[in-house]
């Protein structure tokens, strides 16, 4: 059986489309970057905190920036993930619980205790509706709030591969048909 270019050519295309058709059945999640805005009587000192989603269920959040104007003036954005749990996010908000512990500056060594020094810890926890904040000095403020979607994700052209996945339908077709058919018989002399 002698292989054509025609053969190679329409499984390429094939091949092609197949991976077109996996790729449209994979589902990817958007990145939503959300801002929190206190609202009503709540503090204001963490307006302008940002929390990016990548993914629901664990480990969803990718990156936060708390603001805490009382306590820093530049924002908190890393420190050990102790909660990280989100249930569901889209364009009107998102839903779950984050909690991070950051740690401080250092604090002097208290008098006839020797070496030992306590570092300080700032815990934030952020809920769909909220953010709050617990410190070992400071009072433990809370704000009630709305986290307003910063950029929506805008969905690619073609993000499911309509053209790749069609084109190897089609490939697929013309292969099937173009195997298919009877073999001519050579005319003898």
């Amino acid at each position: 059986m002698k292989i054509t270019n025609l053969q190679v050519a329409i499984g390429v295309v094939g091949l092609l489309g197949l991976g077109g058709v996996a790729q449209a059945f994979i589902v990817t999640e958007p990145t939503d970057t959300y801002v929190f805005e206190a609202t009503g009587k709540s503090t204001s000192i963490f307006d302008g905190s940002t929390i990016t989603i990548d993914k629901d269920g664990f480990n969803g959040v990718s990156a936060f920036s708390f603001v805490d104007t009382a306590l820093s003036s530049t924002p908190f954005t890393s420190g050990a993930k102790d909660e990280d749990f989100i249930i569901n996010y889209g364009s009107k908000g998102w839903a779950g619980v984050f909690n991070v512990s950051i740690p401080l500056e250092i604090e002097p060594s208290i008098a006839g205790a020797g070496s030992i020094e306590r570092p300080e810890t700032v815990d934030f926890t952020a809920t769909g509706i909220s953010l709050s904040e617990v410190t070992l000095n400071q009072p433990d403020p809370l704000a009630v709030g709305t986290w307003t979607l910063e950029n929506p994700a805008v969905s690619a052209p073609d993000a499911s591969s309509t053209f790749p996945m069609l084109l190897g339908v089609m490939a697929a077709l013309v292969g099937v048909h173009y195997c298919n058919r009877p073999r001519l018989a050579l005319a003898r002399r």
